[in-house]
């Protein structure tokens, strides 16, 4: 009989990208390629002196984000003022592609769809061309998991987006993670074994 080899774990800093002004009017951004602003490029600062300062005991060996601008921009920033050399995009980190809602206000895209009615999770799953979300989740733990097996007993930065990290992460912890503010972090551990991944939250910069 072979022997098993341990279960090995990996430490995830998830953190949503710094504000764009898309944000602040609300529209939808998904796919759509946008920049941080001004502000966004400051809340990436504030993520990394929280990162330094309130976790001084994880030593941050890697940063993977998604290939979007805003998020590629928030991870640059973190990485550079914590000493993070090891930076690549990863494109299971990518927000939920919101099809018809692409670049538009809820009050705009239900004056073409009228029926989708209140803003809700239900009406956004109806969304003309939206990214299942089923898919979404599932594209959420992949990135969880292939970057556990290619990290085990490391720690990496994830920066992604609001969507996706609420869709993905939620269901693992067991709870609604909630809302996620711009450049908001998220610590958590996730063990493998064999094929079963086990995740505990360490550690959260904002509000439940």
């Amino acid at each position: 009989m072979g022997v098993q080899s341990p279960p090995t774990s990996t430490i995830f800093g998830f953190i949503r990208h710094g504000q764009t002004d898309w944000n602040t009017v609300d529209r939808f951004q998904g796919s759509s390629d946008t920049p941080l602003n001004a502000l966004g490029r400051a809340q990436a600062a504030e993520a990394a002196d929280y990162l330094r300062d309130q976790l001084p005991f994880i030593r941050w060996a890697a940063a993977r984000h998604s290939p979007l601008r805003r998020a590629g921009e928030t991870a640059s920033i973190i990485a550079a003022s914590i000493g993070v050399a090891d930076l690549a995009p990863l494109p299971s980190l990518s927000e939920r592609d919101w099809g018809a809602a692409e670049g538009q206000t809820w009050a705009e895209l239900t004056q073409r769809w009228p029926t989708l009615g209140v803003d809700s999770e239900q009406a956004r799953n109806r969304i003309p061309g939206a990214e299942p979300l089923d898919l979404l989740k599932a594209r959420g733990r992949f990135a969880l998991e292939t970057t556990a097996v290619q990290h085990p007993n490391q720690t990496v930065l994830m920066v992604s987006h609001g969507t996706l990290m609420r869709s993905a992460l939620s269901p693992l912890l067991g709870y609604d993670i909630g809302e996620v503010p711009n450049a908001g972090v998220l610590v958590l551990k996730a063990r493998l074994e064999g094929d079963r991944l086990h995740t505990e939250l360490v550690a959260r910069s904002f509000d439940e």
